[in-house]
Formats: structure tokens, C-alpha cells, sequence
């Protein structure tokens, strides 16, 4: 599978309070990805955890081909109203209000064969999107 995608993250804020000089907040951050594996699941969930595998279960590309992670390097996580993604050894990231979250996985976060997505109350509709080898 050949890809081409990016990682862009903008964060802006600017002080109003009409003062004469302006005060500026901002970081980015930006990232061409030319090689690599892609796989986006979508779907709703409830307060009982999912489990995903990397490896051997297989997602499918988008050219019909199937792909299977030996190494996750990042994840793009967007929900609403509110899921938690926990990998293994139990660290866990968060995505609510139909926003999308950027999260660099590190250290054996990469290379364990599973992690799981939740609610923690009620239903919500998620999409995830892996990144990796």
C-alpha cells in the first residue's frame, strides 16, 4: 500500500481584552507521512470495552488489500460524546466532543498486540484511525 498523508496540529489563541499590544498563544506541529500502514474503524460503543488487534487479525486498505500492524506509531482518536483508548500497560487517552486527539504512542504502547476503546456512560460513535508498520 502506498501512502500519502499528514499530521497537523494548530493550536492559536489570541487575548481580546483590547489592550494595544495583542498577546499570542500558538504552537504547531506538522508532518508529511509517505510510507507506512494506515487503517481507520469507525463505529458506536458502549461502557463494555472493545478490544482491537494489531496483529494477526487483519484490517482491510483501502485498495481491498489487508493490513496488520507488527508497530503502532501513532493514533487519531475522535468521539462523541466521550471514549477512553487504553493500551497496554494501561495508559489512556481521551477523545469527546467530536474533536480529534493526536497521540504518539511510546515504548511497548508500539509493538503490544492489543489495546481497547469504551464509554464511560452510555453510547458513543468513535472513529480510529492507526498508524504504524
Amino acid at each position: 500500500m502506498s501512502i500519502d498523508g499528514r499530521f497537523q496540529i494548530d493550536v492559536l489563541f489570541h487575548d481580546t481584552d483590547g489592550a494595544s499590544s495583542m498577546k499570542i498563544l500558538s504552537m504547531d506541529s506538522g508532518e508529511t507521512v509517505t510510507s507506512g500502514k494506515v487503517a481507520l474503524v469507525t463505529g458506536t460503543i458502549g461502557t463494555a470495552t472493545l478490544t482491537f488487534s494489531r496483529q494477526p487479525i487483519a484490517y482491510t486498505a483501502a485498495d481491498g488489500g489487508t493490513v496488520s500492524f507488527s508497530f503502532v506509531e501513532r493514533v487519531a482518536l475522535r468521539a462523541s460524546p466521550h471514549v477512553e483508548l487504553t493500551t497496554a500497560p494501561s495508559k489512556t487517552y481521551f477523545a469527546s466532543g467530536n474533536r480529534v486527539g493526536v497521540y504518539e504512542l511510546t515504548g511497548s504502547e508500539r509493538t503490544n498486540t492489543s489495546f481497547s476503546i469504551r464509554t464511560t456512560t452510555g453510547t458513543a460513535t468513535y472513529s480510529l484511525l492507526v498508524y504504524g508498520s
